[in-house]
């Protein structure tokens, strides 16, 4: 499987955003890796926000979830409820839920949730998100109860190395990645990303032209304010 949860910048080359380096090139002589750290955090910002809008990395409206399968929502999770306290704590979990959805959901389904044994039925997947108030395509799921991949994007420096022709010259490179941690988060991401499944195409970890922009302004940013002592050292 492509890997598509993780975003690459390296002075090395064979990365994921190698039109970089030309211009990278101008300034590597003064770059340490703290200035591209600093411009991959901005990256991550920028995707958590544009994703959050319903937005891909190129700016373009995701696709819209499902709108014809029915889903369920456990809030004390599916698993078998073996004691009656158990059992009734889930009632009183979906009961509680229920009492705030039971109007219409907004949009082209109409539908009502249902009360399920433990959980609550909805129409389809984007009917349950509106139900939630979300309105957009926000790539976060409220069923699960594991750390979600948007919350695990985490910038990871170092790890490659320049070498020189008769390997006599080794030296740390300019090496910098956003990744999504986690082997499920991971795995996850990727299957969106290529649109594995019954899942449509919705790249998140990507840069577009913009991004690459604004990247490399910021690294040439940091680069100025260390060195006249206004950034970090």
């Amino acid at each position: 499987m492509a890997n598509n949860s993780i975003i690459e910048f390296s002075d090395v080359g064979g990365t994921t955003i190698e039109k970089l380096a030309k211009r990278f090139s101008k300034i590597k002589s003064l770059a340490r890796e703290v200035d591209l750290v600093i411009a991959m955090q901005h990256q991550k910002l920028r995707i958590l926000k544009r994703t959050a809008r319903g937005l891909d990395f190129d700016g373009k409206t995701f696709t819209r979830y499902n709108r014809t399968r029915p889903v369920y929502v456990y809030p004390e999770g599916s698993g078998k409820t073996r004691t009656k306290r158990a059992r009734t704590a889930a009632k009183r979990s979906r009961d509680s839920l229920f009492l705030k959805l039971r109007k219409p959901v907004k949009g082209p389904n109409k539908s009502k949730p249902a009360k399920t044994r433990k959980g609550i039925k909805f129409p389809s997947y984007e009917a349950m998100k509106r139900a939630f108030g979300i309105n957009v395509v926000d790539m976060r799921s409220i069923r699960s109860r594991a750390r979600h991949m948007m919350d695990v994007l985490v910038v990871k420096a170092g790890g490659s190395t320049v070498r020189k022709r008769g390997g006599n010259s080794d030296r740390p490179g300019l090496s910098v990645s956003l990744v999504v941690e986690g082997r499920k988060q991971s795995r996850r991401m990727s299957i969106h990303g290529l649109g594995l499944g019954s899942q449509p195409v919705r790249r998140v970890m990507a840069m577009s032209a913009l991004d690459r922009v604004e990247f490399l302004n910021d690294v040439t940013r940091n680069i100025a304010e260390r060195l006249t002592g206004k950034g970090e050292v």
